[in-house]
């Protein structure tokens, strides 16, 4: 069974026609290419990396401070439903799942730990 969703046939640059089969992925990175030109997947690529490492490298900081307030637990949990959307974005979701799975963890702590200071 085909991958592919939609078939259709493109004049290449030397005027011969050629068949162009594609999945939805590759059809939307050729429409930013035809939108913004060949670079566009890459800058879309570069943000969404840079994206990633800062949502997983303010995750870690609010890790390594959470024993000093609860608020820190707080901002884990935000840290790690940062990092869930970055998952999903890069279309890793397995990490995306276990990073929503840890933002449930980080406020069921803070929540706990709110109760317990009063």
């Amino acid at each position: 069974m085909s991958r592919a969703l939609w078939a259709d046939k493109i004049r290449a640059p030397q005027h011969e026609t050629v068949n162009l089969c594609v999945t939805a992925g590759e059809r939307a990175d050729m429409q930013l290419w035809v939108l913004r030109g060949p670079s566009a997947r890459r800058d879309t690529v570069g943000m969404l990396t840079a994206y990633g490492a800062a949502s997983v490298t303010f995750m870690m900081l609010m890790y390594a401070l959470e024993h000093r307030r609860p608020a820190f637990v707080a901002a884990f949990a935000c840290g790690c439903a940062l990092s869930s959307s970055y998952g999903f974005l890069a279309g890793t979701w397995p990490f995306g799942v276990v990073e929503a799975i840890w933002t449930l963890i980080a406020l069921r702590r803070y929540r706990r730990l709110r109760l317990d200071t009063g």
